[in-house]
């Protein structure tokens, strides 16, 4: 029980690595007009027993060529008990006709300092500032992305993706491959969901990261897959999706 509140932390920690994206070629076919709105609660399980560890939330808005958006992470019934647990990331910035452009991506977690990234997009730079003041800079390219808000890349550019893509995140960047493995129907919560199959591994072999993009719901995603380097794995399922232009999908017990 106890190895399984732990793996919040530190599994959190490891899911937020930062890395460098080499980017396949999304058939245009699989574009979907990104929601003006959207908010998608996920159960979050342990991978290898399926025990729940809590609940997370991702919400975002764009309008007038800006956009916000969220993912709020937090321990619920008995592994609150043991760890009040609360983490949240943020990204902020404009919407373009080549994508998203992030101006400041930041994260939160209960009892600790915040830390960000703030990109200058003239300067082709972004500075990242880290808890006791640490701060590092990273050399940025027009097309490049924060961690949080590449979960949208795909219902953007007609639904073709760059080849090589500079993620940033609160601690650094690395390497990451990323492959489209496909059309794929999945069992969540709240139905069955035809979706497409991302999976982003980083070159270290310390994470790897699977999503599930819906094709009802502008290409969201409805399921998030995390293994770091020793095999534990976290999984985020749908439990409630309330998509612009979509039917609301919401399943509770």
């Amino acid at each position: 029980m106890t190895s399984g509140v732990f793996i919040v932390t530190r599994f959190l920690r490891l899911a937020l690595a930062a890395f460098v994206v080499s980017l396949p070629c999304v058939s245009p076919a699989l574009a979907a007009p990104w929601p003006a709105d959207g908010r998608i609660v996920y159960e979050v399980l342990r991978g290898e027993d399926g025990m729940k560890l809590g609940e997370g939330v991702h919400q975002w808005h764009h309008e007038d060529g800006r956009y916000e958006m969220s993912v709020e992470l937090e321990t619920t019934g008995l592994a609150a008990v043991f760890v009040d647990f609360r983490y949240v990331q943020r990204s902020r910035g404009e919407v373009t006709a080549d994508g998203l452009r992030p101006e400041l991506f930041t994260v939160d977690q209960r009892g600790r300092e915040r830390e960000s990234a703030s990109f200058d997009w003239e300067a082709g730079s972004v500075l990242i500032q880290r808890r006791k003041g640490r701060k590092e800079s990273f050399g940025i390219e027009s097309g490049d992305l924060d961690v949080l808000s590449v979960w949208h890349l795909a219902s953007l550019r007609d639904g073709r993706l760059p080849e090589r893509l500079t993620l940033v995140t609160n601690r650094k960047a690395a390497e990451t491959d990323l492959s489209v493995i496909g059309d794929e129907t999945v069992e969540l919560p709240v139905g069955r969901i035809d979706t497409v199959h991302v999976r982003l591994k980083a070159r270290s072999g310390k994470l790897s990261i699977d999503l599930w993009l819906s094709k009802a719901h502008g290409l969201a995603p409805l399921r998030v897959l995390m293994q770091d380097d020793k095999g534990q794995v976290l999984d985020q399922r749908a439990i409630e999706v309330r998509v612009d232009g979509a039917p609301v999908l919401a399943v509770r017990g």
